[in-house]
C-alpha cells in the first residue's frame, strides 16, 4: 500500500544508547510491536570496533496485525558512529554512558490483504479496497502516522532531556 510517514533524527553528544534501545524498544512493546516471537525483527545488528570506538548498524521491523486484511509496519534503522564508553559526573556520581554520533531512520507503512487472499484477483482486490473499505484504509493509515511520529517524537524528547 506504501509508507505513511517517515523521517530521520540525527544527534551527536553524550547519552546512554543502551536507555535509549529500551526506550524505544519498550514504546514498541507497549504499542504491540513487540512480539519478538511474532511481529518483531532485528534484521541487522552489526557491530565493527575501531580503536576505542565502536559503529553499530541495527535495522528493526516492527509488525502489527490490524485484522486479517491490514498489516502496521514500523522499519527503524539505526547507524551509530564513534560510540565509546565514557563516565560522567553528575552530583558527584560517576555514571556510566556513551558518547557517539547517532543517525535514525525510520518509516511506516500499511500493507493491505496481508494474507494474499487477492493476489491472483487484482480487479477485485482494488474495488474491495476503493469501495468497500476505503474509509477504514484510510484511517488506519492516518492512525499509523501519527503513532509513528508519536514514537519519533518520544526519541526526540529523549535526546533532548540527556542534553539538557
Amino acid at each position: 500500500m506504501g509508507k505513511v510517514m517517515s523521517t530521520a533524527i540525527k544527534d551527536k553528544g553524550i547519552f546512554d544508547m543502551g536507555e535509549l534501545y529500551s526506550l524505544i524498544k519498550e514504546w514498541l512493546t507497549w504499542e504491540g510491536y513487540g512480539d519478538e516471537k511474532k511481529t518483531f525483527q532485528e534484521e541487522v545488528y552489526v557491530e565493527r570496533i575501531k580503536g576505542d570506538s565502536k559503529q553499530i548498524e541495527i535495522k528493526w521491523c516492527a509488525e502489527k496485525f490490524m485484522g486479517p486484511y491490514l498489516l502496521h509496519t514500523i522499519n527503524i534503522t539505526f547507524n551509530i558512529l564513534g560510540m565509546k564508553d565514557i563516565e560522567v559526573e553528575i552530583d558527584g556520581k560517576k555514571i556510566g554512558t556513551n558518547k557517539l554520533d547517532l543517525s535514525l531512520k525510520m518509516d511506516a507503512k500499511v500493507t493491505t490483504d496481508r494474507q494474499g487472499k487477492f493476489k491472483k484477483r487484482k480487479f477485485i482486490k482494488k474495488l474491495y479496497e476503493d469501495y468497500i473499505i476505503n474509509e477504514r484504509i484510510s484511517a488506519s493509515k492516518s492512525m499509523l502516522s501519527a503513532k509513528a511520529y508519536t514514537l519519533a517524537d518520544e526519541i526526540k524528547e529523549y535526546l533532548e532531556l540527556r542534553r539538557a
